[in-house]
This record gives C-alpha cells, sequence and structure tokens, in this order.
C-alpha cells in the first residue's frame, strides 16, 4: 500500500523523502558523506537532474550542504551561541544574525503570585505583587531545542499582552510598549536530566542531558525585569565564550 503511494509522488520528493528519513532516524550522521549522484540515480532509476533537483532543494531547506569536487553531507542541526562578556545578545537576536530558520510557540502567559525565589531574583518587596508568567517552546528547523518560562514583574509594564504577533521578540515587546531598556543579562549554566515533562516538550527521552540556563536581566536603571529559566537540547545548541585574560 505505502509503496504504491510512493509511486505517485513525483520522483525528486520520493528522494528527498528517502535521504530526510536516513537523517532523521540517524542512520546518516551530521557531516557524513551521502551516496553519489549516479548511485541514487540507479537506485531511483531516474535522470541525474532528478536527483541535483531533490539535492539542491535539500540544500535550501537546510537538511545537507554541498562540498564542490566531494559532494553532498548531512548538515548538523543546531547553532553555536556566542557569548561576550561586553555584550547582552539574547537567544532571538543571535538567532536572526545568523540567519538561522527558527519559529516560537506560546505555551502559555499567566499572572501568578511569584515564589520565594523568585522574588528574591526580582528584588519584590510587596507581597502582594504580582507577575506575568509567559511559557514559550523554540524550534530550529523543525527541532523543538529550547524551551523557557519567563518571570516579570506586572508593575513594570501593566497590560502586557503576548500572543501569536509578537511572541518572539519578548524584551523587544517590553521596550516598545514599556519603554524598558535591557541593559545587563546574567546567565548561570547547569547541567541537568530532562524531567518527563521536559522530555515530552523537548521531544527526548526522559533523562536525556540539558542545558539548563538561569538568566537574570536589568534594565538601564538597575531593576531586574526579568528572572528567566531555559532549557536547551545539549544536542543542538552549544556555547561559546570569549575570554579575556587579566593583566
Amino acid at each position: 500500500m505505502l509503496d504504491s503511494l510512493l509511486e505517485k509522488i513525483p520522483a525528486y520528493l520520493r528522494i528527498k523523502i528517502y535521504i530526510k528519513d536516513k537523517i532523521d532516524k540517524g542512520e546518516w550522521a551530521p557531516h557524513s558523506k551521502l551516496p553519489k549522484e549516479e548511485e541514487l540515480c540507479a537506485l531511483f532509476n531516474v535522470a541525474r537532474g532528478t536527483v541535483r533537483q531533490a539535492l539542491n532543494e535539500l540544500v535550501n531547506e537546510g537538511a545537507i550542504y554541498k562540498i564542490h569536487g566531494k559532494g553532498s553531507f548531512v548538515k548538523p542541526i543546531g547553532y553555536v551561541h556566542e557569548i561576550d562578556s561586553t555584550r547582552f545578545v539574547s537567544f532571538l537576536e543571535d538567532l536572526t544574525e545568523k540567519g538561522i530558520n527558527f519559529n516560537t510557540e506560546l505555551l502559555g502567559m499567566d499572572i501568578v503570585s511569584p515564589d520565594e525565589q523568585i522574588k528574591s531574583h526580582l528584588n519584590l518587596r510587596d507581597n502582594n505583587e504580582k507577575i506575568y508568567k509567559i511559557k514559550r517552546l523554540r524550534r530550529i528547523g523543525d527541532k523543538a531545542a529550547m524551551y523557557s518560562i519567563n518571570h516579570i514583574p506586572c508593575s513594570l509594564c501593566p497590560g502586557f499582552v503576548i500572543n501569536e504577533s509578537n511572541l518572539s521578540s519578548l524584551y523587544n515587546q517590553l521596550k516598545i510598549h514599556c519603554n524598558i531598556q535591557i541593559d545587563i543579562g546574567m546567565r548561570i549554566f547547569n547541567a541537568v536530566a530532562a524531567t518527563k515533562e521536559l522530555s515530552q516538550l523537548l521531544e527526548v527521552e526522559e533523562g536525556y542531558p540539558l542545558m539548563y540556563v538561569e538568566q537574570i536581566v536589568y534594565d538601564n536603571s538597575g531593576r531586574c525585569i526579568d528572572c528567566a529559566y531555559i532549557w536547551l537540547r545539549s544536542d543542538i545548541i552549544k556555547f561559546s565564550i570569549t575570554m579575556k585574560k587579566r593583566k
């Protein structure tokens, strides 16, 4: 039944499905070389132009890359987030600057009472003060890569609303609607095992190693405007830190 359905699909799409299936199942690892064009021609009984159409589309989709004279290779999923101590760059800004395909899904936005840890981070002294609790899932390509929970004092931006049209750039929305200028960010890194909830959100096995980041952000007046908890897939997102030796 499946074979008969595949026969009705254009040949170049069958080749794409075949290659992506091999990559998704892990049979072809990142940077591994794909079969030669003539091998794919023989396997699918098609002309070289059909194979090249499939390969070119996979290049445009970011699944593979080509090296002139050497062939086609599996492209690694993910990116390296570069940390420079002289400037604070959000994950969104970095992804955008590097032209990496990503999308963000809003999982929830609620007004809640903060726990003691959040109150301490945000320097909240009024026991009745509420915060915005914003949950988002970010994908790189089609892979779930990052789950974040932001905690922002309601008093800083009354009536603040995040929806599908503005959910990606949280700090930019705070700047536009509440005139909050981000100045300093502090990040604490830790390695954690995926809980059942995190494994479902990030599409990994329970116990899978994740990078956990606790991020505290201040505006240009020194107010703490956000305490964020971020979980990242270690197979997709890497970190590079620039350091300068003290004299």
